[in-house]
């Protein structure tokens, strides 16, 4: 029986219930199809696994397309061509539009490395970068003998996707789903001229092997690629009647114009760049509660697994956009159920000389579970860890009058060199389990875990490290002197005594902090003013570069800031190379941030901003 793995986008247990995956998790590759036996696997490998080798020409082709040679932006995308019923959806839209296209290729000329590495040193935002991309970044021409201005630049067009379509059976016979769910699989490539298109493609597939590994995937002979043509786009599958299946069912409906999910989180998530993706795993939920109820007790158990560990996320998007003066991965997904967070001012409300910043929301509801997780770590941990005390009982001398015996290695006319004791005759006390410590640690810090666990984390967590004083750092001459120059701390919002298990916690460690109790918590600091800034100081917000990569929100779920440009100023206050640095000066900020939407949508950001460009 295979083992499920968790599926794109599969969101993770928190506090408040569920947070989705961080940006990039909305879409995946998994192994392809697994071993013998009766499990179906459905993760999405049923899916992905098989997608990613129904014409790995998403390589190919995905290469060919990085940027169109002039300004635009409009035009069906891949979307606007799939069948309303389509489960995963990848798009790579290389002319997204003139202000991303520009953008991009101005921040790519920020980092002159990168621009280097990509080859693009004579590109600008008018140039044709798929030949770029052929044959510098993926070298399809040597690898696979084909020449780009004549077999590719004559039929190649602004767009591609990939995507698993709905249509695919789940039976009790693991090959036979599996070769369903490779005919689901569809590459979408936008074209200019379908007959060089179709010579082109064929040829690909042959050329660059594609063909026969499906074929010893799958076992079944595809000896070329099914290929119809909608609205300006070829869709590419495992056969020809696959391919008109699927054109059949765009028929019906579009992904883009009758898919209400995924209209609904494409309007969420905003514009959607360059690179987007959106996977409907409520679908994938529904295909595996109609098969147990088809295959009844011949249900594989992998289902049923499937719809314990995943019903809870629905659909999720996800894409990369530039601005500017930023580069942001954004993602949004709905859950099958509402959530909630307490009021919390999150990062916003930290002092406004914050150089990095870290907020947890809810995480008090998270200390049993937490707990439950790390006794079975700790105790594998010490498993393979050897704390046991072992030592050699002592053993009465030979008599030095006597003969000698070369074997007897306690004979003092052979002594025993470094290394060599004989571990037969030691004897060893097992060491504390994981478990004895947590006891011994209660025991001398008066804490009662997990539920002092809890208190701490509380319902809000916001951790400060500020710019002020890097500078006079290296004048201290221990620990204490340190901790008065430097301004750190921890803002602690909790409904418990969370002052009480601070001072327990300080008193146990011997690190000299300052702990303040609050109305709503405690506040712990390095010093007096470190631990005033976090009380009465909630500046971050109103700085260019917090806004520049975090935008605020009534329901925030936590998240983390660094103010690049100050980091980098500590560096080198700390003696660190400013010529190394200085490479590194057009970075302003980086902000990671998760929120609600409403009471089932969670939305997150990942954003880098750069410095203006004199």
């Amino acid at each position: 029986m295979s083992t499920l793995p968790p599926p794109p986008g599969t969101p993770a247990e928190t506090s408040y219930g569920t947070v989705p995956p961080p940006p990039g998790a909305g879409t995946g590759t998994t192994a392809g199809a697994g071993g013998a036996g009766g499990g179906v696997p459905l993760g999405l490998k049923i899916g992905f696994g098989v997608l990613g080798l129904v014409l790995v020409a998403g390589a190919a082709f995905g290469a060919w397309v990085v940027y169109d040679k002039t300004l635009g932006g409009g035009g069906p995308q891949p979307a606007d061509v799939l069948p309303s019923n389509t489960i995963a959806y990848a798009r790579l839209d290389l002319d997204p539009s003139a202000s991303q296209k520009i953008a991009l290729l101005d921040l790519i000329d920020r980092v002159p490395q990168v621009k280097q590495e990509l080859g693009l040193e004579d590109v600008d935002s008018q140039a044709d970068l798929r030949e770029v991309a052929f044959t510098e970044w993926f070298g399809l021409d040597e690898a696979c003998g084909v020449d780009y201005d004549d077999d590719v630049k004559p039929w190649i067009g602004e767009r591609v996707g990939l995507a698993l379509v709905g249509g695919f059976d789940v039976t009790d016979d693991e090959a036979e789903t599996t070769l369903s769910v490779a005919e689901n699989a569809v590459l979408v490539v936008q074209v200019t001229d379908e007959d060089k298109a179709r010579d082109g493609l064929t040829k690909l597939a042959s050329d660059c092997g594609i063909l026969e590994d499906l074929s010893d995937e799958l076992g079944e002979d595809v000896d070329e690629p099914g290929i119809v043509f909608r609205d300006g786009y070829a869709l590419v599958t495992i056969s020809q009647d696959s391919a008109e299946a699927i054109d059949a069912a765009a028929d019906e409906g579009t992904l883009a114009g009758d898919n209400d999910k995924f209209a609904s989180d494409m309007d969420t998530l905003g514009e959607d760049g360059v690179v987007s993706a959106w996977y409907d795993q409520g679908a994938l939920v529904m295909k595996a509660e109609e098969a147990i109820e088809e295959l009844g007790d011949d249900a594989p158990a992998d289902l049923e697994e499937f719809l314990d560990a995943y019903g809870i996320l629905d659909t999720t998007a996800f894409t990369i956009r530039a601005s500017d003066d930023s580069l942001e991965a954004a993602g949004t997904s709905t859950l099958t159920r509402d959530i909630d967070s307490p009021e919390a001012e999150s990062l916003a409300g930290l002092p406004e000389d914050t150089m990095i910043g870290l907020s947890v929301i809810g995480a008090g509801r998270l200390a049993d579970n937490l707990y439950e997780t790390i006794l079975p770590l700790g105790e594998l941990f010490f498993g393979f860890s050897d704390f046991d005390s072992c030592f050699t009982p002592d053993v009465e001398p030979a008599d030095p009058l006597e003969p000698t015996d070369p074997a007897n290695p306690t004979d003092p006319a052979n002594p025993v060199e470094p290394g060599e004791e004989d571990f037969d005759t030691q004897e060893c006390v097992p060491g504390p389990t994981f478990e004895d410590l947590l006891e011994e640690f209660e025991d001398e810090t008066d804490l009662t875990l997990p539920e002092d666990l809890e208190t701490l984390l509380g319902n809000e967590l916001n951790v400060y490290l500020g710019s002020e004083g890097i500078d006079d750092l290296q004048r201290a001459d221990d620990l204490e002197e340190a901790l008065e120059i430097i301004q750190a701390g921890i803002e602690f919002r909790s409904d418990g005594d969370v002052a009480d298990v601070l001072e327990k916690l300080v008193d146990y460690a011997g690190i000299p902090l300052e702990v303040t109790p609050t109305d709503d918590g405690a506040v712990l600091g390095t010093n007096d003013e470190a631990t005033e800034k976090l009380q009465d100081d909630d500046g971050l917000s109103g700085t260019e570069e917090f806004s520049s990569v975090i935008e605020e929100h009534d329901r925030p779920l936590g998240g983390a800031y660094v103010d690049i440009d100050a980091l980098l100023d500590a560096f080198k206050a700390l003696g660190a190379p400013a010529d190394e640095l200085d490479d590194l000066t057009f970075l302003k900020a980086f902000g990671l941030t998760a929120w609600l939407e409403s009471d089932n949508v969670v939305s997150y950001s990942a954003k880098l901003s750069f410095t203006p460009q004199d």
